[in-house]
C-alpha cells in the first residue's frame, strides 16, 4: 500500500480494541515502517489524504478498501504491474 499512496504527509486514524479512535498526522514512510508494524492489535485503521482526496482502510479481516478516484486508479495500476506479488 505504501507504493500506492503518493502523498508524503497523511493522517493515520486507528481504532483500538475499546472502539477508541486515535489520530496521527505524519510522514507516510514513518507510518508504514514504524507505526503500523507495532500496532498488531488494531481492529481497523485508516489512511487519509490531508486534502480529503482519498481514504484507505484496512479492516479487521485484513481487507483493504479504497475511496477516491485517484487512489483507486493508483491501486489498479499497482495491481496490474505486480500481479505475481499480490495474493488474490
Amino acid at each position: 500500500m505504501q507504493e500506492i499512496i503518493e502523498d508524503e504527509s497523511i493522517w493515520f486514524i486507528a481504532e483500538d480494541h475499546n472502539d477508541k479512535m486515535w489520530v496521527y498526522e505524519g510522514e507516510k514512510n514513518i507510518i508504514f515502517d514504524k507505526i503500523i508494524p507495532e500496532l498488531y492489535h488494531l481492529d481497523e485503521y485508516f489512511l487519509v489524504s490531508k486534502k480529503y482526496e482519498w481514504l484507505v482502510c484496512e479492516d479487521h479481516h485484513e481487507i483493504v478498501h479504497f475511496s477516491g478516484e485517484g487512489i483507486i486508479h493508483q491501486a489498479k495500476k499497482f495491481e496490474l504491474e505486480n500481479e505475481s506479488k499480490i495474493f488474490k
